[in-house]
């Protein structure tokens, strides 16, 4: 009883709480980092969306028109929107997972999947709050191709002219975000947990860079399949129906 009772003390001891003001930082870098990179296909995907030209066609529009700059046109709503995003994703991921690893005396590595998967599903929920109005924002400035430098309406603008319309506009299709983000994230954290716990490890056992590096791919490659297999599954039912 004695061994058991050491055993459970040395495991609370173990637990790594990291600050809030440490998940804000990180997220934010790793959210600005990652939407630079990406910014411009996601303008690309955009357009295309909204157009019947081809990618390469559009590529050279941007290019023609806009020029470099083009491509990042609407970066700065989300670049603001991205760390407050970032952090309560990571943030409440986090809390749910340290709750439940310390509700059941686990380690956080070592919590069941059903208690991953609900800290997923909540953070995916949470984050929608941030996340809806930035969207709409880059939307609107993404799709936006008048070119009157008198009529071009600021990132700030776009954002301030939704507040204006009230709660309903910064949320409105909501529905259609958490539809997105909650099974992304229900199935991204889990995934990503998951190959951390089994990945190198540094001497203090937290995951090494690489583990955590090629698990945050794999983990991508695993939203890939998800949303995959369900367009997949919808298009056949479409045709059988």
């Amino acid at each position: 009883m004695s061994g058991e009772i050491l055993e459970s003390q040395q495991l609370q001891t173990n637990f790594k709480k990291t600050s809030l003001s440490v998940k804000l930082a990180c997220g934010a870098f790793a959210g600005i980092v990652g939407t630079s990179l990406i910014y411009p296909l996601d303008i690309v995907k955009t357009r295309l969306q909204n157009s019947d030209l081809k990618t390469t066609q559009i590529v050279l529009d941007i290019y023609k028109n806009k020029g470099i700059k083009g491509f990042y046109r609407g970066i700065f709503a989300n670049l603001i929107g991205i760390s407050p995003e970032k952090a309560i994703k990571l943030a409440v991921n986090d809390f749910v997972r340290e709750h439940y690893a310390r509700k059941i005396n686990v380690q956080e590595s070592e919590l069941p999947l059903k208690y991953g998967i609900f800290a997923g599903i909540t953070a995916g929920f949470c984050q929608v709050i941030v996340t809806n109005p930035m969207e709409m924002t880059k939307i609107q400035m993404q799709t936006k191709t008048n070119t009157n430098t008198w009529q071009v309406v600021s990132s700030l603008g776009i954002f301030l002219k939704i507040i204006i319309s009230g709660i309903k506009g910064l949320y409105r299709h909501s529905l259609a975000t958490l539809m997105r983000d909650v099974p992304f994230s229900l199935v991204f954290f889990p995934t990503l947990s998951l190959f951390k716990s089994i990945g190198r490890k540094q001497e203090d056992g937290s995951p090494a860079f690489s583990t955590v590096f090629i698990s945050g791919i794999l983990a991508g490659v695993s939203i890939f399949a998800y949303y995959s297999a369900r367009l997949k599954g919808a298009v056949h039912g479409v045709l059988q129906g």
